[in-house]
């Protein structure tokens, strides 16, 4: 667990998060919202806290994994989509 490599009050605040931790969910035909999906979706990077040189909580730019996903190998493509568009990589659908 990461939690677990943080160090002084980080690592007790990280770990009660992490304990409390829930996968995101946004429901977009819900009409409250809009139909539409999170901010955080359309940042290219967010940051982020993690542990750093022995276990201090340090802050770090990395790339948004709600922006994009961006496919490996064109044999990871093939394997989950077929079709004429299946040799272009698709980085963001909306």
């Amino acid at each position: 667990m990461i939690a677990a490599q943080f160090t002084g009050s980080a690592y007790t605040t990280y770990s009660s998060a992490a304990e409390q931790f829930r996968l995101p969910y946004w429901d977009w035909s819900d009409r409250s919202t809009g139909s539409c999906l999170p901010a955080v979706t359309m940042q290219p990077t967010i940051s982020v806290i993690k542990p750093g040189t022995a276990g201090v909580a340090t802050g770090y730019t990395i790339p948004n994994p709600l922006f994009q996903y961006n496919f490996q190998s064109p044999a990871t493509l093939l394997s989950y989509f077929s079709g004429p568009n299946a040799s272009s990589p698709v980085d963001r659908v909306i």
